[in-house]
């Protein structure tokens, strides 16, 4: 929660610390403090980005995981096009064979991609630095896509220009956010982001209350984590530790 993140350009000037993580409109400081020669970062660049710590992540998109079945409901009504093409599939928990659309209007279903590995590099967990150094440049990449999936999931058209921000409550899942060009949705960003964590400083009170200590949990492997879970690993993420809880 501590990293204000958009994807506007490199990660000396898209990415900046907060010093409070519990308060989004506190000042910052850039993530990158030096450039090269030899670029220096935030100290926080060699913390571990779960707890417990994990000497690898894969890393999904959340827009880009539902949008092929979004792209299918928004076009299975349109009959009257004569371009759609079809292809036999089995749906996942049934047996039989089903038509599933691949193309309508001049598009093509879309493909998910493949998730993005985070491997330690510098100690035995992944850190921080190794989180950024590698989703980053991999957002960027995926820029193209997540504009249309977004505009379709949201009910809303995103602008070449809108700013992408980084939501980090789930390191394992990316969900972005959008701001205008102007950068004034950045505050409303922002705001929301407090709203989190106040709902997760809440849950981490509250099992404190009933002698349970917030823990993260490793990376999904197969299924989603599930709220109490993804509220765990957020209030490790902005380091609510029961003994803060309890000051």
């Amino acid at each position: 929660m501590r990293l204000l993140w958009d994807l506007e350009g490199p990660i000396a000037t898209s990415i900046r610390v907060l010093d409070d993580p519990t308060n989004p409109f506190s000042p910052h400081q850039a993530y990158q403090t030096a450039l090269d020669p030899t670029p220096e970062f935030h100290p926080i660049s060699k913390s571990p980005i779960t707890e417990p710590k994990v000497s690898s992540l894969n890393v999904y998109v959340y827009h880009l995981d539902d949008w092929a079945e979004c792209w299918e409901i928004i076009h299975e009504v349109h009959y009257d096009d004569a371009g759609q093409e079809f292809e036999p599939h089995v749906p996942e928990g049934s047996e039989y064979l089903t038509p599933r659309l691949i193309r309508c209007c001049g598009t093509e279903r879309p493909k998910p991609p493949s998730p993005v590995v985070v491997r330690a590099a510098t100690h035995p967990f992944v850190t921080v630095h190794d989180y950024v150094t590698t989703v980053h440049p991999w957002l960027m990449g995926l820029k193209d896509d997540i504009r249309p999936a977004m505009s379709a999931m949201e009910g809303r058209q995103l602008t070449e220009d809108a700013i992408l921000v980084v939501d980090p409550l789930v390191p394992d899942e990316i969900k972005l956010l959008y701001s205008p060009p102007s950068g004034s949705g950045v505050r409303q960003i922002r705001a929301e982001m407090a709203g989190r964590v106040q709902v997760c400083k809440t849950a981490a009170t509250k099992r404190l209350e009933l002698g349970k200590n917030p823990v993260a949990v490793q990376a999904r492997a197969a299924d989603p984590v599930d709220a109490e879970t993804a509220q765990a690993m957020w209030v490790n993420q902005l380091g609510l530790h029961v003994n803060n809880l309890r000051a």
